[in-house]
């Protein structure tokens, strides 16, 4: 912000790079009753002088904030794709009072760089995406008393494009944006009018345009619109800031040059369009419908009166329009039958695709005249026509929208060609006679060829149904059946085989057998194709496997058939059966029970019972102990030494079938413990060890106490004894009496405890 007596230079490579004071001062936007004591070094040589062909158009407007301060805009669009110099690292924007004595002429920073969005005003229309400019801001805030003649701001900078097409050597001329503050005899503290919407980039050929270029004004004035004529300013002069360089530093005081137009274009004609390019002067809506490609320069300028009709302010947009040949946003497309070949002969359905641009609703008619109802919404329809012919298929996309677009196209349907043909007849070769029968429907636009093969007694034939045919040998012989139509052709190949009747035959593992006997059957049939099998066991099963594996579980004599059916070719079936076949005998049953299965060694004596012994013609029992008693029916049995023992029965009937049967028996040790009164120590190897005779235990503890109660010797393992020291390892235990505790748990489980007293001498 620049105060009068104070210099204030906005620097925004400083800015860009970081240095919070810069940025407080371009932030900055009040300061009253008092002046800044900072002086900062002007850096002339950064401000922009390369003169380039690059400018697309600008505007400058101003706000009033109150107390004698203004907030003034520069706005500048460039070309993006000009290979000129970018935006100006600092603007001049100049003040002159209103007799065109300069003011105050200011370097202004710009803010971000930003691109115009590439759209057009038709929504149905997308424009080429080569086109592109970008703008930037230039903001400072001013100091400017009330004065009697008003204030002109103005910016200059050139150059235009060379491309533009309504001007006279473009890339001489160049830009004066510029803004009025009416002197305060008129109003004291004024805004200008501000454009509300970012300009258009493009317009298309031959597309009316609608474009709202109506300006905000803030203090309740009224506004007027009109085409006008932009302004020069600048020039292609050498090196410094006159104003006859590319960015004239300060701007040259008004009145400014108008650029001229070319024959027959004019500020109010810039175009060419028709109708005409138009501006309402009340609400600022320009239109047109350009009918010329190109590059053209026109003004926009909204004037501001008071109430009283007093003038107060312009402000200006100088801009270029591109006219181009945009393209539609949303194409119809179906994708057409030649590119889908297989449609011509797929019949009478068919799946219909579409390949649209931007589409996202649709509308299909079939064409079918026989109905109204041959439309849909689908992306991806499927319709039934009524018969074959050629019909007109359309579709719509976006419909009942402005940007609906209609495309159409012919699809040919047809009944689809099949080759396939059904055989019949018997193929059995001693009395085989072939009937071949096409699938489809005889067409009298096809052609038929048959080929029978050379062992046919009709080789070939054209008719759409053959004679009968025979064959002179047997095996697989090949068919073929070709189709032509006019569009479409399908060939179809078939074999078939002539052959024998089956015959049956089988052979089994096992003729005789005892319950359960399995048995194996091999399967010994000649066949001359494919062929199930069906086998009947005689015991109410049965299998369809080739060669099967069954289980006799009962006793009986047991036919077996087995039936072979050809299921290609000859149809025709064979059976054999095996009457009384296979025998299977019963097996007997080994029975044994015992009284007891536990007793110890004072009681051994077991009672068996095997009473299958007396139904059969063998039978044997064993002990276990060496013993073995023949064809008894009852056996009683003495164990003569501890131990567990499996006895096992055996028993076998008259036809040699047998079985085995086993049960455990366990005779025990009797739990028993002797203790000696008495015992020697004295080395002579001589009664020196206490140790108890202990039988038939599981567990065992023994304890030995002296006359004061403490334990002297302990052990559970029945064969370590006491040898007279405490805890056989301390010190001698003298002559005495003492007394002993025995716990035991014997192999039967019984509990034994015993206790008494021993007499130690030595």
């Amino acid at each position: 912000r620049n105060y009068p007596g104070v210099a204030i230079i906005y620097l925004p490579f400083f800015q860009r790079f970081g240095f919070p004071i810069f940025n407080r001062l371009n932030n900055l936007k009040h300061v009253k009753n008092r002046y800044l004591g900072f002086l900062l070094v002007l850096f002339m040589a950064l401000t922009g002088t390369m003169k380039a062909a690059h400018l697309v158009g600008g505007e400058i407007s101003y706000e009033y904030l109150g107390n004698d301060e203004y907030e003034i805009t520069l706005k500048i669009y460039r070309d993006c794709n000009s290979t000129g110099a970018p935006f100006d690292f600092q603007a001049a924007v100049t003040i002159f009072e209103g007799d065109g004595t300069q003011f105050r002429n200011i370097l202004v920073g710009h803010g971000p760089i930003n691109t115009l969005p590439n759209s057009v005003s038709n929504p149905c229309k997308v424009a080429p995406p080569t086109a592109c400019v970008e703008y930037t801001i230039y903001t400072t805030y001013q100091i400017l008393p009330p004065n009697s003649t008003g204030y002109v701001i103005t910016h200059q900078r050139c150059c235009r494009n060379n491309t533009i097409n309504n001007i006279p050597q473009p890339g001489q001329w160049g830009n004066t944006y510029t803004v009025i503050i009416p002197p305060n005899n008129i109003r004291t503290g004024n805004s200008s009018p501000v454009f509300q919407s970012l300009p258009p980039i493009t317009l298309c050929l031959n597309d009316s345009f609608y474009f709202d270029h109506s300006a905000l004004e803030l203090d309740g004035d009224s506004l007027f619109y009109e085409l006008c004529d932009p302004l020069h300013g600048g020039g292609q002069g050498g090196g410094g800031s006159g104003p006859n360089t590319p960015a004239p530093n300060p701007a040259s005081p008004p009145p400014y040059t108008q650029v001229p137009f070319l024959i027959p274009y004019t500020p109010t004609n810039p175009l060419p369009s028709n109708p005409g390019l138009q501006i309402d002067p009340a609400t600022g809506m320009l239109t047109g419908k350009p009918t010329g490609l190109g590059q053209f320069v026109f003004a926009v300028c909204v004037s501001e009166y008071d109430a009283n009709g007093n003038f107060l302010s312009k402000v200006m947009r100088d801009y270029q329009f591109n006219v181009t040949s945009c393209v539609d946003k949303y194409i119809s497309r179906i994708v057409p039958q030649p590119q889908r070949p297989d449609t011509y002969c797929k019949g009478l359905r068919i799946e219909f695709w579409e390949s649209s641009i931007s589409g996202t609703s649709f509308w299909w008619d079939f064409g079918d005249n026989s109905t109204t109802s041959d439309t849909s919404r689908m992306r991806r329809p499927t319709y039934t026509f009524p018969q074959p012919g050629t019909y007109t298929i359309t579709l719509v996309i976006q419909p009942h929208t402005p940007c609906a677009d209609t495309t159409t196209t012919d699809y040919e349907l047809r009944y689809p060609v099949n080759g396939e043909f059904t055989v019949s007849g018997n193929l059995c070769f001693d009395q085989h006679q072939i009937l071949l029968t096409p699938v489809n429907p005889q067409d009298p636009e096809a052609t038929y060829s048959w080929n029978f093969g050379p062992a046919a007694s009709v080789t070939s034939s054209s008719s759409y149904m053959p004679p009968p045919i025979t064959y002179s040998n047997r095996g697989p012989h090949i068919v073929s059946l070709q189709v032509n139509s006019p569009r479409c052709n399908d060939i179809h190949f078939d074999t078939i085989l002539l052959g024998d009747p089956p015959i049956a035959d089988f052979d089994v593992s096992i003729l005789e057998g005892c319950d359960p006997t399995t048995v194996d059957f091999s399967n010994l049939s000649t066949t001359y194709s494919k062929a199930t099998f069906f086998w009947d066991f005689g015991d109410g099963n049965s299998s369809s496997g080739t060669s099967p594996t069954h289980t006799y579980s009962q006793p009986g004599l047991y036919t077996v058939k087995l039936k072979v059916t050809q299921i290609e070719g000859c149809l025709a079936e064979d059976e054999m059966i095996k009457t009384a076949l296979i025998r299977i005998n019963p097996t007997p049953v080994a029975d044994l029970t015992v009284d007891k299965t536990r007793s110890d060694i004072f009681n051994a004596r077991f009672n068996f019972s095997f009473p299958a012994a007396r139904h059969n013609s063998y039978s044997r029992l064993e002990t276990g102990d060496g013993r073995s008693y023949e064809d008894q029916s009852f056996v009683t049995h003495y164990y003569r030494d501890t131990g567990t023992y499996e006895v096992t029965g055996y028993v076998e009937n008259q036809f040699g079938c047998s079985d085995t049967t086993s049960l455990v028996i366990r005779v025990d040790p009797v739990v028993q413990a002797f203790v000696p009164n008495t015992f020697t120590p004295d080395g002579d190897g001589l009664n020196d060890i206490l140790m108890p005779a202990i039988t038939g235990t599981m567990d065992y503890h023994f304890s030995i106490y002296n006359r004061w109660g403490v334990e002297v010797f302990s052990t559970q393992d029945p064969y370590v004894g006491w040898n007279g020291l405490f805890r056989n390892t301390g010190e001698v235990q003298p002559s005495g009496v003492y007394s002993y505790i025995i716990n035991i748990r014997g192999i039967n489980e019984k509990i034994l405890n015993l206790n008494g007293v021993i007499h130690l001498i030595r």
